[in-house]
């Protein structure tokens, strides 16, 4: 079955507001499912957009002003913010399709390698996001840490660009 895009729908029978939709007729059953697929995928997105955001801002304008910017637009908190970055770091762009975000930030927790490993075998075994929590706090045992393991991001000196071990590129140099 094709990816419905919002756009796709929206010239059906509906169109997005800043504050919902307005239907310009009764939808039919497919239509509703195709909207409610469409939203899903803007709603699993928005985390990983604003991740990608705020890496961008540091570039712009330093690590605290980027949050202060973030929070002012968004109205979120601090930490929900720096668990987009958190997480959007810790994965490349063609590792984000296999789960829902909250999947990612569950494995997040855990060291680089184990990662992406973790969310593959969650969609494999068709884990709930609950069992991947659980599993997590197995591997990392009794001693769970406070915060999650550190990403390791090197930074170029010559044009300031930040690559993770993998080489991704993760915030471009102005």
């Amino acid at each position: 079955m094709a990816r419905a895009s919002v756009d796709s729908v929206a010239a059906r029978s509906f169109r997005l507001t800043k504050v919902g939709v307005e239907f310009s007729r009764a939808p039919t059953p497919e239509e509703l499912v195709q909207l409610g697929r469409a939203l899903t995928q803007v709603a699993n997105a928005q985390p990983w957009a604003w991740g990608d955001f705020l890496l961008a801002a540091e570039h712009v304008w330093g690590d605290a002003e980027r949050y202060r910017a973030a929070m002012a637009i968004t109205g979120q908190r601090r930490a929900v913010l720096a668990a987009y970055v958190r997480v959007a770091i810790s994965f490349r762009h063609e590792e984000r399709h296999l789960a829902p975000w909250p999947f990612y930030q569950a494995a997040a927790w855990l060291p680089d390698e184990e990662r992406l490993r973790a969310v593959q075998r969650a969609c494999f075994e068709a884990w709930s996001v609950e069992q991947l929590q659980r599993h997590v706090r197995e591997q990392l045992g009794p001693a769970r840490p406070s915060r999650p393991a550190p990403v390791r991001v090197v930074t170029c000196p010559q044009c300031g660009c930040r690559f993770q071990p993998h080489g991704t590129v993760r915030v471009p140099a102005g």
